[in-house]
């Protein structure tokens, strides 16, 4: 990727913090992603779209250990939006033909596990002065443990596409909701079931 003949680089970061947000209810945590030029300064006026797609899921619930809550993994399964490998059907938010792993719902129908969870916000945006960009992924504190997911960031320039994505990581909960074995964590039994099978829709 070149602007005015110099090769630009994207790159993510973040740290150590998250918040409780909407009445407890949702997890944030703040990210940048920085553009620079092959000397390492900052690119200013660079347009980024940003995405927060879910990679894997997993069935299980949470364990009391002997100081603070964990979680029993069951299965892991794989997002069913990014079976395929095709870059014309993974990450459409459509259930594609071969896409379905897990069966049909409690209602018979086929659904997607686990379709995009987390909320990433501004969704578009334009580095600052020095490069940067602001953003923040917002999620359900009952995910969290429970799904993994990757960030993605994409711009264009002079028509040429670039996109950086991150390794799976995944969503974390504040440790006070974790520490406290007299109070009941977020999600009890994962979102996505208690099965130890990815065939089995609970």
């Amino acid at each position: 990727l070149t602007v005015a003949g110099s090769a630009l680089f994207l790159s993510f970061g973040t740290g150590n913090t998250i918040e409780e947000v909407n009445s407890d209810s949702q997890y944030k945590v703040n990210y940048t992603v920085q553009v620079t030029d092959s000397t390492g300064a900052g690119v200013s006026g660079v347009s980024v779209s940003l995405s927060a797609l879910s990679w894997d899921y997993i069935k299980g619930h949470r364990v009391a250990g002997t100081s603070s809550w964990t979680t029993q993994i069951n299965a892991t399964c794989i997002n069913e939006d990014r079976v395929t490998g095709n870059p014309a059907f993974d990450f459409n938010g459509i259930l594609d033909p071969g896409e379905n792993q897990n069966g049909n719902n409690n209602s018979g129908v086929p659904s997607m596990e686990a379709g995009n969870i987390a909320t990433v916000t501004p969704g578009t945006g334009t580095t600052d002065a020095s490069g940067f960009l602001q953003f923040s992924i917002i999620y359900p504190q009952d995910h969290a443990y429970y799904l993994a997911l990757v960030l993605r960031a994409r711009t264009a320039v002079q028509g040429t596409e670039y996109a950086r994505t991150t390794l799976p990581f995944l969503l974390q909960g504040v440790a006070t909701d974790f520490n406290n074995l007299n109070i009941a964590p977020p999600g009890p039994v994962s979102p996505f079931g208690d099965a130890s099978s990815c065939s089995t829709f609970n």
